[in-house]
């Protein structure tokens, strides 16, 4: 699905940071990390119960440019965390959801 773009897995012998987790946690939030574990997930694809496994998640491709990713959507997933009022929070969520497809088409 994902054609020729590089991606990376993070391992867990890696150190993350705060921002590393806040990143990925705009990430699996978003609706194209969805749409990727229902197309690649083992139990996703289920009709009944679907659900994701560890391995969806092991499996998960994070871009190459991680760097970049985690300077982008670090204050964008903050601000939808610290959002307080409905409309902000949609706002905000929308911008990541944006930020993650241009991060995953570009790398």
């Amino acid at each position: 699905i994902f054609g020729n773009i590089q991606y990376r897995r993070m391992d867990a012998g890696n150190e993350c940071s705060e921002d590393d987790l806040i990143a990925l946690l705009g990430i699996l939030n978003s609706s194209l990390a969805s749409d990727i574990i229902m197309l690649q997930g083992q139990k996703s694809q289920r009709k009944l119960f679907p659900k994701i496994v560890n391995e969806d998640i092991k499996n998960f491709p994070i871009p190459k440019n991680w760097k970049k990713a985690v300077s982008v959507l670090v204050p964008l997933v903050k601000q939808v965390l610290d959002s307080h009022e409905d409309e902000m929070r949609q706002k905000a969520e929308k911008l990541v959801n944006l930020r993650v497809q241009d991060i995953y088409m570009k790398a």
